[in-house]
């Protein structure tokens, strides 16, 4: 690792984007960074190589700060109605009609989107195995593999913190997989995700570091309630969640209230589960201030009612921060769940003391 983090440093000198440098010097213009991480694209998608990946997840941040700090207005959301609910009420989109002003009608009419199939099985089940992997990696202390490194921001970010609290909720941070954050743009390229989500921002897109999350979820008692919007603030964002495992029947799957919520709702109250988890160290965040109480929940979803869909290996689930949901869990079942959960963010609602990276 010593030699990386010297080729680190000389990297973020030749950028930049040393430390110490960049309090008058930070570049406002993301171009350079761009055009360097497409041309490393290039040559990676032609043979694999640890150090180009490295390189452009650097990169990555450097032009994910470059473009919040243009600090450009908000654009017009694009939208179009969205058709209807499938036999089962289920907002489901076929992945050939999919575009960004569909999902957002979707979302503002059912506050989610289900593409089933959206990637193709056998790659799906191949991603849920290099995760577990990267988890091994992570437990063993193996940074071989660019499976699991530890990845630092550069000034004026913080070190990322709640690393502890996101391990024991089953996840990992994509940052911290330079091999598995390459694998994870390119899939989403290759099926036209970057299209979607890029139509559905209007703008550039960013991704934060610590909401790009890698995730095996254990059988055990349901997760919290929770809007991602109540910790997130005001922004303009996007979640793709992909199933990489069979899910909602013998694995965790996703609990979720089936219609459009505008409002923050209230958090704690009893069975939310606040009053039994502690604020990671580091973490403003308090669960207090998070997780919803489940009879809040069921009022929500009112006559519709909660719902567990059963899932398959591929399928993606589109919801933006207002979408109420929790991990659907018993402890009876026999698999644990794979799955991505990665939130984008149009880069004039990034959130504020996140870290960002550019897509």
């Amino acid at each position: 690792m010593l030699a990386f983090d010297r080729m680190l440093k000389s990297l973020r000198s030749r950028l930049g984007t040393l430390g110490e440098s960049r309090t008058d010097a930070q570049p406002d213009d993301p171009t350079p960074f761009l055009r360097r991480i497409d041309e490393l694209n290039r040559l990676n998608r032609t043979e694999r190589s640890l150090e180009r990946e490295r390189e452009m997840l650097q990169l990555r941040h450097s032009a994910g700060a470059a473009q919040v700090r243009e600090n450009r207005p908000p654009p017009a959301d694009p939208e179009r109605q969205f058709p209807g609910t499938d036999a089962d009420g289920l907002a489901v989109a076929a992945a050939d009609e999919l575009d960004g002003a569909l999902v957002r009608g979707g979302i503002r009419a059912h506050g989610y989107v289900l593409v089933p199939g959206l990637v193709e099985r056998a790659e799906a089940l191949q991603m849920a195995e290099r995760i577990d992997a990267a988890f091994a990696a992570r437990a063993a202390g193996d940074g071989r593999d660019g499976l699991y490194e530890e990845f630092s921001p550069d000034p004026p970010y913080s070190e990322i913190a709640g690393r502890s609290w996101i391990t024991a909720g089953g996840g990992l941070l994509a940052a911290d997989s330079p091999a598995l954050m390459y694998e994870m743009l390119e899939l989403f390229e290759r099926i036209g995700l970057r299209r979607v989500i890029g139509e559905f921002l209007a703008e550039p897109i960013t991704v934060s570091v610590q909401k790009c999350t890698l995730r095996k979820a254990d059988p055990g008692p349901p997760g919290g309630w929770h809007q991602d919007g109540s910790f997130m603030g005001e922004t303009r964002a996007l979640n793709v969640w992909v199933a990489l495992s069979d899910c909602g029947v013998d694995a965790p799957g996703l609990d979720f209230v089936p219609r459009r919520i505008d409002d923050l709702l209230d958090t704690g109250g009893e069975g939310s589960g606040a009053e039994h988890l502690e604020r990671p160290s580091g973490d403003e965040v308090s669960p207090k201030t998070v997780l919803v109480a489940p009879q809040t929940a069921e009022k929500a979803a009112g006559e519709l009612g909660v719902v567990r869909p059963p899932l398959q290996a591929g399928d993606v689930m589109l919801f933006d921060d207002r979408f109420l949901h929790r991990t659907g869990s018993a402890p009876e079942m026999p698999n644990p769940r794979f799955a991505i959960e990665s939130w984008f963010f149009g880069a004039s609602g990034f959130p504020r003391d996140y870290v960002p990276l550019a897509f």
